[in-house]
């Protein structure tokens, strides 16, 4: 399942990927992710980002954008403050 479904406890939950935006926006052509799929006009951001950092694992975030390669710039310099 997705990070969102599985954050959210939601069963078949379709993809964000289809949608021009995933959270609201006020001059928006279409509804977002949020409000078509949640049936919600907003979102706590902050509190729904610690529902999903569970689900975050490597297995479901390393085909995602350059997941692997930013990782590996926050783990330098994190390395790198610890000097």
């Amino acid at each position: 399942g997705s990070v969102i479904a599985s954050a959210l406890n939601i069963e078949n939950l379709d993809s964000p990927e289809a949608f021009e935006n995933f959270f609201p926006k006020i001059r928006a052509k279409t509804p977002s992710f949020i409000e078509e799929k949640l049936n919600r006009k907003s979102i706590d951001k902050t509190k729904f980002a610690v529902q999903c950092s569970p689900f975050m694992t490597v297995e479901n975030m390393s085909g995602r954008f350059e997941w692997k390669r930013d990782m590996q710039m926050v783990i330098d310099k994190i390395q790198l403050w610890n000097r």
